[in-house]
């Protein structure tokens, strides 16, 4: 894999993302285990970490220290035309493979757009910073203040090769 980013994207693998359920199999695998030593505590660091303002936790295996292991367990309520259903963002059993994030082949880009902040009043719109802004809109019937925001941003990938998302298969 650390060949392979390195031909897409010029940097080696540097980062795993994965849930907990996935990351229990990489532990409990005797290849990872052996590589650990007399020890046979895969880990050499394991540690909570804030990942976008949710908890998340960093894994570092003894057998291969430059890379770093993330480990979310959120996800989203996605709306399927009759309920909400939590969908994770890593799902069981799959790996997000990729190098340390640097502005050689990801970055942010942030952008701005026109808002009517009062639809109803007949207020001109109004080009919003940066980033994200909240505002209310005031509805008189039947009365009630929605309170919206808008996020003005979006990850850009240079090299879309430089991101492996794989199913792994456990024998």
């Amino acid at each position: 894999m650390s060949a392979y980013l390195e031909a897409q994207v010029g940097m080696p693998l540097g980062v795993c993302v994965c849930n907990s359920h996935t990351l229990g199999y990489v532990m409990a695998n005797t290849v990872v285990q052996g590589q650990a030593g007399s020890a046979f505590r895969p880990f050499d660091e394991y540690k909570q970490v804030d990942v976008n303002g949710q908890r998340g936790y960093e894994v570092v295996l003894r057998g291969i220290p430059w890379v770093r292991w993330v480990v979310v367990d959120y996800g989203l309520n996605v709306w399927d035309d009759s309920a909400f259903t939590f969908t994770k963002l890593i799902p069981d059993d799959y790996v997000a493979f990729m190098p340390e994030p640097s502005p050689n082949w990801v970055t942010y880009y942030r952008g701005c757009e026109p808002i009517t902040l009062q639809p109803y009043g007949g207020q001109e719109r109004v080009v919003q910073p940066y980033g994200t802004f909240m505002y209310p809109y005031i509805k008189a019937n039947p009365t009630s203040i929605d309170l919206n925001a808008n996020h003005n941003g979006m990850p850009v990938c240079f090299r879309p090769k430089g991101i492996v998302y794989a199913k792994v298969v456990y024998t």
